[in-house]
């Protein structure tokens, strides 16, 4: 028998966000149950509010009455809501909902997000078949493609990493008022004149300028000897107008180099890419205040917490176990109170592993390499891979592909990360992310 009513759930923030200044909206005291939520920078708000009508089924024959008649009633139960604002949202899901009646399909999750200068609100509007749904979509995000199916929400890094930028572009600004001519700074050391890593460098740098951050870009000469490294890199840790280092890798000289030894050379003081051994250690120990995290782990989470799913207790899975991306990324999950299963070359049941995933994270290195039928339905799919593959239709004869094949995984999972346009822009905005907060701790120790 089918669902014979809907339920439209209002979500407002009470207070405002200290990390990206978006500020919230108040509510009628006693009328919204108490809840938390999340700001759309990914960060807690704190207590908020929320609310719920109940509507016959029927009333989705008549979208534009119906539009009217949830946008009267909310409106009753807030102080500062803008009227607008409710529209915009209200019509956007009966519209969707509508559809989906007309179609057949009401097993399914829609909930939207929009702002308004600086005031957000939530509007969710759930079927009574929620408990036999496992996807959601966000509002621009695809809808029902034709079959009973729907495509997963897609988590975009490059929005997700402009919220970021934004933030700390205004917690920078509040250091240069507080501190006058005070600057945070970055240095990126290279080695050698690799076309890659330069692209790599571009972006970051673009990043820091965007953002405020004095950032300078130190190469050395691909016949530099270690020691010639190991020299640069004490030269910017004395350096108290620098407060991040980044040894850019992989090291192209013609002279052997350890890696291993170039990077515990960077203060960890300084170490905003991670990678020493001491940050390495403190959040393996779960320290994650007194570390930095590597920036594409960070950046994972961050986009985890777009989708507004609670890691606690989840089951994660990540593939992949390398020191940049995979072991830290096992770490912040587990101190973040997942239950976290690592899978990497050795591991004989893939599939069997990867389905049981609430959250998956995928860095192994290898083009599509996880299959969509292996994906959990409902599933959070982070994927780290940028690999290339042969595209004749491309001019360049190639096309950037992920671990994960897309197409398919995208049928089945709740949310998923595209590539590119996922996790890169995030590893860069943690990056900046890392900068900001390594300065905000050399101001602190300073003597007043």
């Amino acid at each position: 028998m089918g669902p014979s009513r809907i339920l439209f759930t209002f979500i407002l923030p009470t207070k405002d966000c200290g990390h990206c200044g978006l500020s919230g909206l108040w509510t009628k005291p006693g009328v919204f149950d108490s809840i938390q939520q999340f700001c759309s920078c990914g960060r807690i708000v704190s207590t908020d509010h929320h609310c719920t009508l109940s509507l016959p089924l029927s009333k989705l024959d008549k979208p534009q009455q119906l539009s009217s008649s949830l946008c009267i009633r909310a409106a009753h139960r807030t102080t500062h809501t803008p009227h607008t604002l409710l529209q915009q949202c209200v019509r956007q899901c009966v519209r969707r909902l509508s559809d989906c009646r007309r179609h057949g399909d009401m097993g399914r999750v829609f909930r939207f997000r929009c702002f308004s200068g600086v005031s957000q609100v939530f509007l969710r509007g759930v079927s009574v078949m929620l408990s036999l749904a496992a996807l959601s979509l966000h509002l621009g995000a695809s809808g029902c493609q034709g079959s009973r199916r729907c495509m997963a929400t897609v988590i975009s890094g490059n929005k997700t990493s402009k919220l970021v930028r934004d933030r700390l572009k205004m917690e920078v600004e509040k250091m240069k008022s507080l501190f006058s001519g005070f600057r945070p700074g970055l240095v990126v050391l290279q080695v050698g004149d690799r076309d890659d890593s330069n692209l790599y460098i571009s972006s970051k740098l673009k990043a820091a300028a965007e953002i405020g951050i004095d950032a300078k870009h130190v190469r050395l000469p691909n016949t530099a000897t270690q020691d010639e490294v190991l020299r640069s890199i004490m030269s910017v840790n004395d350096d108290l107008s620098v407060h991040g280092l980044i040894v850019q890798l992989p090291l192209d000289s013609v002279n052997t180099i350890d890696t291993e030894l170039i990077t515990n050379a960077v203060s960890p003081q300084k170490d905003v890419d991670g990678l020493s051994c001491i940050n390495a250690g403190k959040l393996s120990r779960g320290d994650l205040n007194d570390c930095f995290i590597p920036c594409t782990p960070n950046g994972c989470m961050e986009l985890i917490r777009q989708t507004g799913m609670s890691v606690v207790g989840k089951h994660a899975v990540v593939v992949g176990r390398s020191k940049i991306v995979g072991a830290p990324m096992h770490d912040l999950l587990l101190w973040n109170h997942a239950t976290v299963t690592t899978c990497h070359s050795k591991t004989p049941d893939l599939p069997e592993q990867v389905g049981r995933a609430d959250i998956l994270v995928v860095g192994a290195g290898r083009a599509e390499m996880v299959r969509g039928e292996w994906v959990k339905e409902g599933a959070i799919v982070i994927d780290c891979g940028i690999n290339h593959v042969p595209d004749d239709t491309k001019t360049s004869g190639k096309r950037v592909v992920g671990d994960v094949h897309y197409a398919s995984a995208n049928q089945r999972a709740g949310f998923i990360t595209p590539v590119p346009g996922g996790v890169g822009p995030m590893t860069v905005a943690m990056l900046m992310e890392n900068t900001v907060q390594s300065a905000q701790r050399f101001l602190q120790n300073q003597p007043r």
